[in-house]
């Protein structure tokens, strides 16, 4: 992989965890209601990317209720969190998401996951946890 793209991948994972932590500050140190600042944030970031979104035409409230779901939604319970949790506690949880995705996906959908793609999937999220629990 070219070096441009490891100090890419670097940046986002820089610039994600800052947002954690901004997200701790906010909910804890500044008193901002969590549900309030995940609205705020996603109304923002409507705001910030509404020269791009294309309208989903008859179904638009199907969209806007899956987005408002995952997005508003998942942000609002990582900011309760953070009212008790610490940033890096936090960031684990979220992270075991995809792992879990998987395997809810065999249990409940049967899919069948192969050698190479549980490989993938599993091994990089364990080295990453390994490396948490150590620190």
């Amino acid at each position: 992989m070219p070096v441009r793209d490891v100090a890419l991948l670097v940046l986002l994972c820089v610039i994600w965890a800052g947002n954690v932590i901004v997200s701790r500050i906010v909910v804890t140190d500044m008193a901002i209601p969590p549900l309030f600042y995940a609205a705020m944030r996603t109304l923002i970031l409507v705001a910030a990317l509404f020269p791009w979104l294309k309208w989903p035409g008859k179904d638009w409230w199907r969209v806007a209720l899956v987005t408002t779901s995952v997005s508003g939604g998942g942000f609002a319970l990582l900011f309760v969190g953070l009212q008790d949790a610490t940033p890096s506690s936090s960031a684990i949880v979220q992270l075991s998401g995809a792992p879990m995705t998987v395997l809810l996906a065999i249990a409940i959908l049967k899919e069948r996951v192969r050698w190479r793609r549980g490989i993938g999937e599993d091994e990089w999220q364990h080295v990453g946890r390994l490396r948490a629990i150590r620190s």
